[in-house]
C-alpha cells in the first residue's frame, strides 16, 4: 500500500537506521539531510568503511576499493558517467604496500585518468603514479610549480626546453640550462632576455 510513513529498521526495539517518503536514508540519524547520512552517537566517531580486492594480492596496481563520483551530464563519456574517483591501489605484489590514486575526467584527452598519487610511504604524485620525491611533478613535457600570493607577487617554478626556470610574474628571475648547446650556462633575467650569463667555463657575460 502507498503510504508516507518512513519505512524504519529497529533491531530489539531500538532504531538504527530508516528510508524517508523522499529516499533519503539515515543511519543513526531519524532526520537523514542527504541521500546517505550516517551519524555516530555522543563521542563516536563516524566511520563509513569500505573493503575489497583479492584475498590474496598477486600484482602491483589491483584495485582493493574505490569511491566513485558520477555525473547525470552525458557529456561525462564513457566510463558509465564516473566523473573522478578515488582508488585504493596496490603498491607491491604480495599486497604489503598500499597507496591512494585519484582520478578525474577530461573527455576526448584522456578520459578518466589518475592525476594524483599518494604512494604507501607518504610520496605525492602529481602526473606520475611512482614519485621519487615527497613531492613530484610529471607527465608533461613542462612540469611547472606555481607560488601565488594574495598580493599579486606570483611565482613559478618550472622544468622544461632543456632548462630549469624560477621566475616571478614580472618575468624576473633565474635559468639553469641543461640543454644541447647550452649546457651549465646560469642566467639571470629580466624580461625575456638575460641580464647576466655565468657559463660553467667560468665566462661571465653582461
Amino acid at each position: 500500500t502507498l503510504t508516507t510513513q518512513p519505512i524504519t529498521f529497529r533491531p530489539n526495539s531500538v532504531e538504527r537506521m530508516r528510508v524517508t517518503n523522499d529516499g533519503f536514508v539515515g543511519i543513526g540519524t531519524t532526520d537523514p539531510e542527504v541521500q546517505l547520512h550516517v551519524k555516530a552517537g555522543d563521542g563516536v566517531t563516524g566511520v563509513i568503511k569500505i573493503e575489497g580486492g583479492k584475498n590474496t594480492v598477486t600484482s602491483v596496481g589491483e584495485i582493493n576499493s574505490e569511491l566513485q563520483f558520477g555525473s547525470n551530464d552525458g557529456s561525462v563519456g564513457i566510463d558509465g558517467n564516473i566523473g573522478g574517483k578515488i582508488s585504493s591501489v596496490t603498491e607491491y605484489d604480495n599486497g604489503a604496500w598500499v597507496g591512494l590514486a585519484f582520478h578525474t575526467y577530461h573527455q576526448s584527452i584522456s578520459d578518466l585518468a589518475e592525476r594524483v598519487r599518494i604512494t604507501h610511504d607518504g610520496k605525492v604524485g602529481i602526473g606520475t603514479d611512482s614519485p621519487d620525491w615527497q613531492l613530484s611533478v610529471g607527465g608533461v613535457a613542462n612540469s611547472s610549480i606555481g607560488l601565488k600570493s594574495t598580493a599579486g607577487r606570483n611565482s613559478y617554478i618550472e622544468q622544461g626546453g632543456g632548462g630549469l626556470h624560477i621566475r616571478s610574474s614580472h618575468s624576473e628571475g633565474i635559468a639553469v640550462n641543461y640543454g644541447v648547446g647550452n649546457a651549465g650556462k646560469l642566467g639571470l633575467y629580466k624580461g625575456t632576455s638575460a641580464a647576466v650569463q655565468f657559463y660553467a667555463d667560468g665566462d661571465s657575460f653582461i
